[in-house]
């Protein structure tokens, strides 16, 4: 209809588009101004924009100020509390504020400048970030799928259909917390690659999130699958699912188990760096919140139509999935998959996972503490470790185990890290030091810092004094003084060390008395109060008529605290009407 309206009244003058108006709508059974309504929203205009559109005479800050109160009215739950109307008639009626124009016009002029509930739902603009190659970026994230749970009687996985009415209908964050306390849930654990897109997702059926199932997913995630395929599925792998590698980045939110302190000395020994996004933007890990929904939408759809026994076999059916779903072409509108964009990777940007033992060993919940010995050995997982840095003999470091070389250890001192490799044992069972010399060989440990010093000082102390710790050489003729410096002065006013003539020296025996200070309590001035200027100003209003805007203006540019309350209505209105040089004396 628009389209027919516009081609009928394009290239008509203003009066040929009246008449012809009038036909159309007679035509299509409407109104004119359905016609002309029709005819503005396809291009066609009736007259010419009015000069003064979206100008008005209602003040800024009357507006702002109904848009912070729409705005702050926002709960947790995207509901606005405060109505416009409300807002409407709690400024005109309750705060005393003259709004010039009607509610409809109001609402209007707050739609013009994008202060509506629509427009603050909305979420903030957003930077698309770029990763530079796969395994750059990972994003990591593990939630909870209420809706499944196993069922003890018939061994099988269920579908909880009330999960949504139980746990979240008009009910608080700790009620539903309680409710589940106890129980076991399913969690869903997920990992991505930002660039390529290839992911890995497992299950764990526990009461919580916990560092025991975290450390076991990402190590799943981030080890070769050849041997979790060929295992779990019973089929060859034959390197079609090569995602694996650790990355630099690993992002997650506020709330994940990498906050535990036992992860997170897994990764700090990894030098994977932890990222946190705040709390409450989801966005902010977008690919991997947009997977949740992929699993949900394309796999758990399908766990009603099989019967699945335990969590085994929900594993073993997901890694199916998982496989295949890496494998499909068509990722991104293209003809690769996720798992063809990520072996785009170069070898200098891969870096293997170390195999379990070594990684099993990083899950650390405390430091561990050792003290080197004065050979610079260091004891440690029933092996002996040396430490070649004379400076670090009989100091106290922090030891962990190497996480790509087996058999060695990282020791931290100072800002310092030395990489050192188990001792080795010789045909006589002798553990042999590095720092060890053959017999015959009398080689000493190079000096410490502190042997340096030891030197140093006697050169130091033999150039002032002229003293040798030697023994050798002779010390300078000096003598320790004993004479009082002239600026000395006895600070005492006690009479017994003034001697007069002739007589022996009198004690007063009563202490000097001091002159005590007098203190006076100031008393406290009481403090000014305030009233609301728009309280002021609608006793304003009722005295002596409504206020203008400038009026209005002068009174905000004096009084932004408040206008005391030793101030009356009358005295507002005499220094309203004074000229400007007497109106500061009233502020």
């Amino acid at each position: 209809m628009e389209k027919e309206i516009y081609n009928a009244l394009i290239n008509l003058s203003d009066d040929e588009r009246t008449v012809e108006v009038k036909r159309l709508a007679k035509h299509y059974n409407c109104s004119i101004s359905t016609i002309w309504r029709k005819a503005n929203k396809a291009g066609i205009r009736a007259r010419a924009e009015r000069s003064d559109k979206g100008e008005t005479a209602v003040d800024e800050w009357i507006l702002e100020h109904a848009a912070a109160l729409i705005n702050k009215s926002r709960r947790k739950n995207d509901k606005f509390t405060f109505d416009v109307k409300e807002i409407y008639r709690h400024m005109k009626e309750e705060l005393g504020i003259v709004i010039d124009v009607s509610y409809s016009r109001f609402c209007e002029l707050l739609r013009m400048r994008g202060w509506t509930v629509d427009e603050f739902k909305k979420p903030t603009p957003h930077v698309q970030v770029i990763s530079e190659h796969p395994n750059q970026l990972h994003q990591f994230d593990v939630s909870i799928c209420l809706q499944w749970y196993f069922d003890d009687k018939k061994g099988e996985l269920e579908e909880d259909t009330n999960y949504k009415r139980k746990y979240y209908a008009n009910k608080i964050e700790q009620t539903v917390e309680n409710e589940l306390r106890g129980k076991k849930k399913l969690h869903r654990y997920v990992l991505v690659d930002h660039c390529s897109g290839a992911f890995f997702f497992w299950y764990y059926y526990a009461l919580g999130e916990n560092s025991i199932d975290g450390a076991d997913f990402l190590f799943k995630a981030w080890s070769s699958k050849k041997e979790l395929v060929s295992t779990i599925t019973n089929s060859d792998y034959n390197g079609i699912y090569q995602f694996q590698g650790l990355p630099k980045i690993l992002y997650t939110d506020q709330g994940a188990i990498l906050k535990k302190k036992a992860l997170k000395n897994l990764l700090d020994s990894l030098n994977v760096q932890l990222e946190f996004h705040e709390s409450g933007n989801p966005r902010a890990k977008g690919m991997v919140e947009g997977l949740m929904n992929i699993i949900e939408k394309g796999f758990e759809s399908r766990l009603k139509i099989y019967g699945i026994k335990n969590i085994d076999e929900l594993n073993a059916y997901a890694l199916k999935w998982c496989v295949e779903r890496n494998l499909l072409k068509d990722f991104r509108g293209a003809k690769e998959s996720r798992i063809e964009h990520w072996r785009k990777i170069k070898p200098e940007q891969f870096i293997k996972c170390p195999p379990y033992d070594i990684w099993a060993a990083l899950i650390q919940e405390d430091a561990i503490t050792r003290k080197v010995d004065g050979n610079g050995n260091i004891s440690y997982m029933n092996k002996t470790y040396t430490v070649t840095d004379t400076n670090l003999i009989y100091k106290e470091v922090i030891v962990k185990p190497h996480a790509f070389i087996k058999d060695s250890i990282n020791v931290h001192y100072n800002g310092l890290v030395f990489t050192l490799q188990a001792n080795i044992k010789d045909e006589f069972n002798r553990t042999i030091s590095a720092n060890a010399v053959a017999v015959g060989d009398n080689k000493a440990l190079k000096e410490t810092a502190t042997q340096k010093f030891d030197k140093k000082s006697e050169e130091i102390l033999s150039n002032t004094y002229g003293v040798d710790f030697h023994g050798k050489g002779n010390k300078r003729s000096m003598r320790p003084p004993t004479k009082p410096k002239e600026e000395t002065v006895l600070a005492t006013d006690n009479i017994a060390y003034l001697q007069p003539s002739g007589t022996d020296a009198q004690v007063n025996p009563t202490a000097p008395l001091t002159a005590e200070k007098r203190t006076v309590k100031q008393s406290k001035q009481p403090e000014e109060r305030y009233i609301k200027l728009s309280e002021l100003i609608r006793m304003y209003n009722a005295e002596h008529g409504r206020i203008t805007v400038d009026e209005k203006e002068k009174l905000v540019a004096l009084y932004p605290k408040g206008v005391p309350a030793s101030v009356t209505i009358d005295d507002i209105y005499n220094m309203l009407h004074k000229p400007a040089a007497d109106i500061m004396k009233l502020v």
